[in-house]
């Protein structure tokens, strides 16, 4: 009898080290899912947004491998070293014939998919369509993501740090996560007023404010304060990404010309379609097509001084007449220093 009690307890040992095995080796899949959706998303914010084209699924694998994915060699930058399955085989990806979407997957211990670059959100978030989950409205009462109350202005607590307060994988919005938002909702008719994409306005709303005092945080908004709403390319809804506050990202500058430098000096807006932006800072912030501020695209602010933060989207500090705001607004004249106003705002990611 007691032997046969230590079997079964051994056998009850045995299943739950393969529970706790399998619930390991699954969460290492979704994390190397997201690692290879995060270096594609960076791979394709430089390159138009055009990821690796490849109808048909192949391997993400080394060299030498039959069915590799062999236009993975591009993102040898950013991804040097590529996820294995922990049962030894390779995980799968496959885009659109345009390149313009991508699907990378693992199968689970349980033999379902597990698929990038699709989320889980919290309430009040979305999915982007592009491998992370971001605030659907401006931050509000430190950190929260609802469609009341003022939105959440800098202060001596930094939007960064209460983004990554939020718990494991949050952060201050990335320019690069902002840039595909901003290239997504370009790419969508129905963002557009007065025509089709090109012959009409990106959508704005509350891009001439003062100050976060002058939204209440109602909804619906009316009067002199819309509700800038748009919409990415998967149907979720996104508001005030071009309107209300300007929002910091987590992204800071160099002054320069040339890769990874932005152009200077601070006090000037320039277009997107000038030419001292063609050489890299157009590529990483702006639009797909040559798009200005008469389309609603935003402007350019040069950067002030190295280290100042990279701040997107809405109407402040463009004189107030919503010229210069839009998606693709960037202005470099802060660092992180920005002391107790509320004149900027913050969106977080995940």
């Amino acid at each position: 009898m007691v032997i046969a009690i230590i079997g079964i307890l051994s056998g009850l040992i045995v299943v739950s080290m393969n529970g706790v095995t399998a619930s390991a080796n699954d969460a290492r899949r979704k994390a190397d899912i997201s690692t290879i959706s995060k270096a594609l998303m960076v791979y394709g914010t430089v390159n138009g947004m055009v990821y690796p084209i490849q109808p048909t699924q192949c391997d993400i694998a080394p060299a030498g491998v039959t069915n590799r994915c062999a236009n993975f060699d591009k993102l040898s930058d950013l991804l040097p070293v590529l996820p294995v399955d922990p049962n030894g085989t390779y995980y799968k990806y496959f885009s659109n014939s345009a390149g313009s979407t991508f699907t990378v997957s693992a199968v689970l211990s349980n033999e379902q998919f597990a698929v990038g670059p699709v989320q889980q959100c919290p309430v009040n978030w979305i999915d982007s369509g592009h491998g992370f989950c971001v605030m659907q409205y401006e931050a509000r009462a430190g950190a929260i993501s609802t469609g009341t109350g003022l939105p959440s202005g800098c202060s001596t607590s930094q939007a960064r740090d209460a983004c990554v307060a939020l718990g494991s994988g949050y952060h201050l919005i990335t320019n690069a996560e902002w840039t595909i938002l901003a290239r997504d909702i370009e790419s969508v008719n129905s963002n557009w007023t007065g025509g089709a994409v090109g012959s009409g306005i990106i959508k704005r709303g509350n891009v001439g404010i003062t100050d976060a005092g002058s939204y209440d945080g109602s909804l619906p908004e009316t009067g002199s304060s819309p509700l800038s709403t748009l919409y990415l390319s998967n149907g979720q809804a996104i508001y005030h990404l071009s309107g209300n506050l300007a929002e910091y990202t987590s992204d800071v500058c160099s002054v320069g010309s040339g890769q990874g430098l932005w152009y200077g000096p601070n006090g000037t807006a320039r277009e997107w379609n000038d030419s001292n932006l063609s050489d890299y800072e157009k590529n990483v912030a702006g639009p797909i097509k040559n798009y200005t501020s008469a389309n609603g695209a935003g402007m350019f602010y040069g950067c002030g001084a190295n280290g100042y933060v990279l701040t997107r989207g809405g109407g402040r500090y463009w004189g107030n007449t919503g010229t210069g705001a839009g998606v693709f607004s960037l202005f470099m004249v802060f660092s992180w220093d920005c002391g107790t106003g509320a004149t900027i705002g913050y969106r977080c990611a995940r």
